[in-house]
């Protein structure tokens, strides 16, 4: 990816930032969150986690993407 994707707390809640876009993502269900984009005419985007064998979130699925996490 060009614009990669982060997620990290800030000022006390977690958010989702793909390139140049953000919003806050609020738990649904399980692996599964609701991003509310900053720019109100966005509106919801569900996405999911997909937890790997060492305990941390390693696929991203948001609509019809899967996102992996790179190596390190």
């Amino acid at each position: 990816l060009r614009n990669p994707v982060t997620i990290a707390m800030e000022n006390g809640a977690l958010r989702y930032r793909p390139g140049r876009t953000a919003g806050t993502l609020e738990h649904w269900q399980y692996e599964t969150f609701q991003v509310v984009w900053d720019d109100w005419w966005r509106g919801r985007s569900s996405i999911t986690f997909s937890i790997g064998p060492n305990g941390s979130a390693d696929l991203l699925r948001i609509g019809n993407v899967e996102l992996r996490r790179s190596q390190r």
